[in-house]
């Protein structure tokens, strides 16, 4: 399962000292206008871990596959397509691809929805507007070292498999090379997955074997999937 703290944006210096968490009754350092500040889900002026809630689970509600094959005289095509509804993917690899650390790898949405201030000219004039509701941190210094919601994402997919399709030259012709039948066939194996998730692949699990089997849908520089496509005969004696 996934808890993470929900968290906004810091939008002034006044809203500083609320929203941030303590560690042993300290806040944080080096907080700056634009980090995140967490939710006091309990309202009582803390941020501590009675603010934690549940946001997801990693494993889904439901799950499921289909597979239909349809003929027509000596041509047939098989679709086999599965799908899973529910499941909350803690997607890892925001962690540092949005930590706005600098001299490292950051997604490109960092550079147009990233906070930045809004600025005035000497007569108080607004020259340029910044971006006050941002969905990342402004970038720049130390990375951040904690986990948000942010990073929590819907892992329902609905996966197209594997498709084939086979054409029978038909007995006649398998008879005079001395076979009962001969298919030709096309088939690509994971044409497309359907979803919202943001990372190469919903269904993903990093942390496999022992306790890793306790945290299913963390991904974490996952290999993506390959998609495969292949031809050849089917020879029946």
């Amino acid at each position: 399962m996934a808890i993470r703290l929900t968290v906004c944006m810091l939008h002034s210096t006044k809203s500083m000292n609320r929203g941030l968490p303590k560690c042993s009754d300290r806040r944080l350092p080096a907080y700056v206008r634009g980090d995140y500040r967490f939710r006091d889900q309990n309202g009582d002026g803390k941020i501590t871990s009675a603010d934690l809630v549940l946001l997801g689970s990693g494993e889904p509600d439901f799950t499921g596959g289909l597979t239909n094959t349809v003929s027509y005289k000596n041509l047939s095509l098989s679709v086999a397509m599965q799908f899973s509804y529910g499941a909350t993917v803690f997607n890892a690899n925001l962690h540092s691809l949005t930590s706005g650390r600098d001299g490292h790898n950051q997604i490109a949405e960092m550079n147009t929805n990233s906070w930045s201030p809004t600025l005035y000219d000497a007569d108080g004039n607004v020259f340029f507007a910044g971006n006050n509701e941002a969905k990342y941190r402004m970038p720049g210094g130390v990375a951040l070292n904690y986990c948000t919601s942010k990073m929590l994402e819907d892992g329902s997919f609905l996966r197209i498999g594997d498709i084939t399709l086979a054409y029978a030259l038909g007995k006649k012709v398998a008879k005079k090379v001395g076979m009962q039948n001969i298919k030709l066939f096309a088939s690509v194996k994971n044409l497309c997955v359907f979803t919202k998730y943001t990372g190469f692949d919903p269904e993903v699990n990093t942390r496999q074997g022992q306790t890793g089997d306790l945290m299913p849908s963390l991904d974490y520089s996952a290999y993506p999937r390959n998609r495969s496509y292949s031809v050849g005969f089917n020879f029946i004696f």
